[in-house]
């Protein structure tokens, strides 16, 4: 039983979208935004199976404050099965390494593309497709923006 338990201390987590595998590795813990608000999966969790939702996912691989890796998550689904958690998430970012003057920069540079694209609009050109991917990537990183500003130090 002792040797169970011990070897119950981590699970494997792999996080995975349609372009990627971002993630495969032992954690302590994993916190997920999910339908119904934020989960926490720890090893010898129940099995289950839950929708993500726009918000972050946090991945604890070990006891030091370091040890933490922090991605946005766009959709998905998660599933929890004996010691092993999958993430398929339909966009999915780490943060932990990335820079929030770039993310704004990337938002400022989205939004003046927007706003050249409704004139073309105006006029009557063929630009609504454009606009709307636009509109979500813009979404998408306003996401990533606001995740990073909580976990910076």
């Amino acid at each position: 039983m002792s040797e169970y338990l011990e070897m119950a201390k981590t699970l494997l987590v792999e996080v995975v979208t349609p372009d990627e595998n971002l993630f495969r590795g032992e954690a302590r813990n994993v916190v997920v935004t999910t339908k119904l608000g934020e989960l926490a999966v720890f090893p010898l969790h129940a099995p289950m199976v839950a929708e993500l939702a726009r918000g972050e996912m946090r991945i604890k691989t070990g006891d030091n404050p370091d040890d933490l890796r922090v991605y946005s998550i766009y959709g998905g689904y998660m599933a929890v099965a004996e010691d092993h958690m999958l993430v398929l998430a339909d966009m999915a970012v780490e943060l932990t390494n990335a820079d929030i003057f770039n993310i704004k920069r990337d938002i400022d540079t989205m939004n003046d593309r927007l706003r050249r694209l409704g004139k073309q609009l105006e006029r009557g050109e063929d630009v609504a497709e454009e606009i709307e991917n636009l509109q979500k990537d813009i979404e998408w990183l306003e996401l990533s923006m606001t995740v990073l500003k909580r976990h910076q130090n």
